[in-house]
């Protein structure tokens, strides 16, 4: 079976190799996008120190997962980010959908630990697809993956 893609707005000059590799089409514009944004965003924001703050800081991932009940997202804002990585010139957004803290920006069926069940109620991800889609942004997610802070056997993690 064979798939029919629509090539985003940010690959336009590339609608020929997407078609056969998208892969190889984003690739090819990556190396030429030149800058981006790297937005970190989630939990860790609340505090507002930094990304590794649960981790530097030695909070108990029971204490830490806590933070959730408190994420509203309020000022998260997916257009306005958009608009201003455009105004600024940027050619893409990368940001954190899910850290080493293993809090996931968006909806999904592997854990409730997410912005969808939190005050926030809302999927991020989504909101700034939509945005970057509109402003002609690529769009690239950091997936944390190999280190996860709630894990029984992590570093740091007695509880």
């Amino acid at each position: 079976m064979s798939v029919k893609l629509e090539t985003p707005e940010y690959l336009s000059d590339y609608q020929d190799l997407y078609k056969k590799q998208p892969r190889a089409a984003n690739k090819e514009w990556f190396s030429r996008a030149n800058y981006g944004l790297f937005l970190h965003y989630g939990l860790y924001s609340i505090p507002g120190r930094h990304e590794w703050v649960q981790y530097r800081e030695k909070i108990p991932v029971v204490e830490y997962a806590r933070l959730k009940e408190q994420f509203t997202a309020d000022s998260f804002d997916a257009d306005r980010i958009a608009a201003f990585a455009r105004d600024c010139g940027m050619n893409y957004i990368n940001i954190t959908t899910r850290h080493h803290d293993s809090f996931c920006l968006w909806e999904t069926a592997e854990t409730n630990f997410n912005s969808v069940n939190s005050p926030a109620g809302r999927d991020l991800l989504a909101e700034l697809a939509a945005a970057c889609e509109k402003h002609g942004l690529g769009l690239f997610f950091y997936y944390s993956h190999g280190r996860d802070w709630k894990h029984p056997h992590a570093p740091n993690n007695d509880n």
